[in-house]
């Protein structure tokens, strides 16, 4: 054989070959993971949450296509939706063969599975209406709700120890700490987030350093969680109370660069709630540098990039300016027709809504005018898209689950102390943080969203459970012969199904 009968070969039968060898090898790596290390799994999800931004607004080229689509065009789904369901299906079905059953109860599990069941109804009923599977999964309906569910139930059966929560928590802040780094490098020397909708579109001459709010929303973590240890549980290290002092102030330059007057808003909740539960010397310090943040961050919004939509106007007024006052992008009117008709339609369809397939009965909303047959299917409110989806049944369960998880978590951060309030403090007011876009965006129809409020209301259960276990063997004394082993991540993996 020559040369070119040997190249030929390779990349004739070789290349075709491929098409078999990689499924395989992917299918063999998968069933590792979903059999044996469910942990690991999810922890690359996490990794996906932390790393890879959801935004497309504002996107040129290649970017409008995120990682949480990639996929979609050979598997129908995209990839990422492929390993939540399977996360979900191997963590339920493998459950009765656990020997490690989850020692944490879950008091608002109930909630996501009335969400997961009330999907379930509606896709139901879409088949039988023949409505067009595309829009039954479409991201505008309430399919994103439906695959966090699948996060939710799937973390919920995750059984990890006090040393691996740590660990997993130390990770998920050294990882927020990089990619703080990466964006405010990024910002310094490349001119920022490259899917800028200010930028690219409206031509504002703004840059930012995160576009996608839910950066913001995980910085926020960072900026607590550093806060907190410093306040309740200072690190004996220099290093690493250095650590976090930079890494509070890395966070607040992202979510003040980024623009967003809801990061700032939240932010502002998220303190209240340190400041809440801080020793009561630093209360006070707390407020004062709190309210200075907030005043400077409101600030550099309202002048920076709120004052060229207004037209040179920088009063307080243009901080709400589609609330209030007149937009070149007309934007004020807009915003709130766009509420005022999602809750006519509420009113018109007050049980079930119209479905999570449909849409609200508007008109004369520019982007939603633009965007064809998607428009209309969504609003910048998650109550609202809620209510017009899936009417008083849906909206009933919102508001339970927030209520159960806030007086969980308030009863969580009486009972804790030490490091366990910090995370608590951290997770808690992260949610609280969220509220704002919550109530003035589109989270409900943005799957790196919903997902990180899976995480957000799973993450105290499991910070209890480690808590509860770590109490219960402090009485407990080791022997002077006998050496502690120090874990390791990955070496007694959590959710571990035994076959």
């Amino acid at each position: 054989m020559n040369m070119n009968e040997l190249l030929n070969y390779i990349f004739g039968y070789g290349t075709l070959s491929l098409y078999f060898i990689v499924p395989m090898i992917a299918a063999v790596v998968g069933i590792y993971f979903l059999f044996f290390r469910l942990d690991l799994l999810f922890l690359g999800l996490v990794v996906v949450l932390v790393f890879f931004n959801s935004q497309t607004s504002g996107a040129i080229g290649a970017e409008s296509n995120t990682i949480y689509y990639r996929g979609s065009g050979m598997l129908y789904l995209p990839i990422v939706t492929w390993v939540v369901l399977g996360g979900f299906l191997a963590a339920v079905t493998l459950g009765p063969f656990r020997q490690q059953r989850p020692d944490h109860h879950l008091s608002i599990e109930k909630f996501y599975w009335a969400f997961f069941i009330m999907f379930v109804a509606h896709f139901a009923v879409g088949l039988a209406l023949e409505i067009p599977l595309e829009k039954l999964l479409s991201n505008n309906g309430l399919f994103p709700l439906f695959l966090s569910c699948m996060v939710f139930l799937w973390g919920a059966r995750l059984t990890p120890k006090p040393e691996q929560v740590r660990q997993f928590f130390n990770l998920l802040i050294f990882g927020l700490f990089c990619r703080a780094l990466f964006g405010l490098g990024r910002y310094a020397v490349a001119g920022g987030d490259s899917v800028n909708i200010y930028e690219n579109i409206e031509k504002l001459g703004v840059k930012v350093v995160f576009f996608d709010f839910h950066d913001s929303t995980l910085t926020t973590i960072m900026v607590l969680f550093s806060l907190a240890r410093l306040l309740i549980d200072p690190p004996r290290r220099f290093y690493s109370r250095a650590f976090y002092v930079v890494a509070i102030v890395c966070g607040l330059l992202v979510i003040g660069l980024s623009h967003h007057r809801a990061s700032i808003l939240g932010l502002m909740l998220g303190g209240l709630v340190l400041i809440a539960y801080a020793p009561r010397a630093a209360r006070l310090p707390l407020t004062v540098g709190l309210g200075a943040v907030s005043f400077a961050g409101v600030a550099a919004i309202t002048v920076y990039r709120l004052s060229k939509i207004r037209q040179g106007n920088t009063g307080i007024f243009s901080f709400v300016y589609d609330l209030a006052g007149k937009s070149p992008f007309e934007r004020e009117s807009s915003r709130m027709l766009e509420l005022q008709q999602a809750f006519l339609t509420i009113l018109d369809y007050p049980l079930f809504g119209v479905g999570s397939w449909g849409r609200y009965r508007g008109s004369g909303v520019g982007w939603q005018d633009l965007a064809g047959e998607s428009g209309y299917e969504t609003v910048h409110n998650g109550f609202l898209q809620m209510g017009f989806k899936s009417g008083a049944v849906g909206l009933t369960i919102l508001a339970c689950l927030f209520i159960v998880y806030a007086r969980t978590c308030i009863r969580f951060l009486r009972e804790s102390a030490g490091w366990y309030r910090c995370a608590y403090i951290a997770i808690f007011g992260t949610a609280a943080a969220m509220f704002p876009n919550f109530t003035i965006g589109m989270v409900m129809a943005q799957q790196r969203g919903l997902f990180i409020v899976a995480l957000l209301l799973l993450l105290p259960f499991v910070i209890r459970a480690a808590e509860a276990r770590d109490k219960a063997r402090q009485p407990a004394l080791v022997p002077a012969t006998e050496k502690r082993r120090k874990p390791l991540l990955g070496t007694e993996p959590f959710g571990q199904p035994a076959l």
